[in-house]
């Protein structure tokens, strides 16, 4: 998975801008696809953000929460 290093991202950085998070099989940088947040009607909300990797098509979904990778289909966007 990505590095786990985690750093806080500013809301006016632009969508699809490259970041400090590295791809697990090729190492190079994730580009954020898009921001999630949950209904406040499920109870507490919850952000995800989905990156994806340019050079071997990965993606990854974070919870800026807990710190959590997970891998994601990256072509469900």
């Amino acid at each position: 998975m990505p590095s786990l290093n985690f750093q806080r991202r500013h809301s006016d950085t632009p969508r699809g801008a490259m970041t400090s998070h590295q791809c697990a099989y090729c190492r190079e940088d994730l580009r954020l696809v898009r921001q999630h947040l949950s209904p406040s009607r499920l109870g507490a909300q919850m952000a995800t953000e989905f990156y994806q990797c340019r050079a071997c098509d990965s993606g990854y979904a974070f919870n800026p929460a807990t710190g959590k990778w997970k891998a994601w289909m990256a072509d469900e966007a």
